[in-house]
């Protein structure tokens, strides 16, 4: 099975990774309209994943690990297996927010979460949960923000009138419809704070423009989910994670120090895959067994 640091790690390579190129595909990857326009205006990072896609496949476990996913599961006090489907996470490069839709409620307008000792407080009429640092607001039965309460509020204020940029959103017509975890990086400075050797992608984020990545994960074929069969499912499908980024750096000699930079962080991840460098563009492909 996948480590899960492992899995971080080609996830963290390939969100900052960049592209102008946009690979070929029919349809490009589904935005939920309900979340798209709640999108922050000044976003220059945005990560997605398609939850109830994720849930038909072996790789589920791992993803439901990720803080994202916990974090939402967790404070929405619902099963993300069967009630969540879209998390996105907008960030400007210094604070961000998760946005998320979902079965919330039983026919309620939104669940009991003081019951579990959550603080309760409303926001122009829409149920809120947290303290002042941080809050769950509910927009409605099936959709809710998680994050800063300043910023929380701001999203919500802009309902409906949020914009993507231009690179933003010229970016998502490259990422496939099927894909059900992606990223895109329209530049600018992203203050994160990695551990241990994860630091280094401060170095690599300095050698680039914008972006986007994609992952696909295999799901099993519908006999590999009968009765009979599903308990030996996931080790008798040879499950993978299929990996795409694509990048241009500033400049061929930034290109060709990037190449370097991913096949040292794919090395140090033990992360089998390739690396391709074309002018200032780069590529990464790679399949990780699950």
């Amino acid at each position: 099975m996948l480590r899960k640091n492992s899995l971080t790690l080609i996830a963290a390579v390939a969100m900052v990774m960049t592209g102008c190129s946009k690979p070929d595909a029919p349809k490009q990857v589904f935005l939920d309209p309900a979340l798209a326009p709640l999108v922050p205006n000044d976003t220059t990072v945005m990560v997605g994943a398609r939850i109830d896609k994720l849930a038909k496949t072996p790789a589920f476990d791992t993803f439901s690990q990720f803080r994202a996913v916990e974090d939402f599961a967790v404070q929405s006090g619902i099963d993300p297996a069967t009630r969540l489907y879209q998390l996105i996470f907008a960030s400007n490069g210094k604070r961000g927010v998760v946005l998320g839709r979902g079965k919330f409620t039983n026919g309620i307008i939104a669940p009991d979460l003081a019951r579990k000792g959550a603080a309760e407080s409303h926001y122009k009429g829409m149920a809120m949960y947290g303290d002042e640092k941080e809050s769950m607001l509910f927009l409605n039965a099936s959709t809710a923000l998680l994050g800063e309460t300043s910023l929380v509020k701001a999203v919500a204020d802009q309902e409906h009138t949020g914009t993507l940029s231009a690179k933003i959103a010229g970016l998502l017509p490259g990422i496939p419809y099927e894909a059900q975890v992606w990223g895109v990086y329209g530049g600018g400075d992203v203050d994160v704070k990695l551990p241990g050797n994860l630091a280094n992608l401060q170095n690599v984020l300095k050698m680039l423009d914008s972006g986007m990545f994609y992952v696909t994960v295999d799901t099993p074929a519908r006999d590999a989910q009968s009765p009979d069969t599903k308990a030996n499912a996931t080790k008798a499908y040879d499950t993978k994670a299929h990996v795409t980024a694509v990048g241009t750096a500033r400049t061929e000699e930034s290109a060709r120090d990037l190449k370097g930079a991913l096949q040292a962080l794919m090395a140090l991840g033990k992360i089998a895959g390739d690396v391709q460098q074309n002018g200032t563009q780069v590529r990464v492909k790679a399949d990780l067994g699950l």
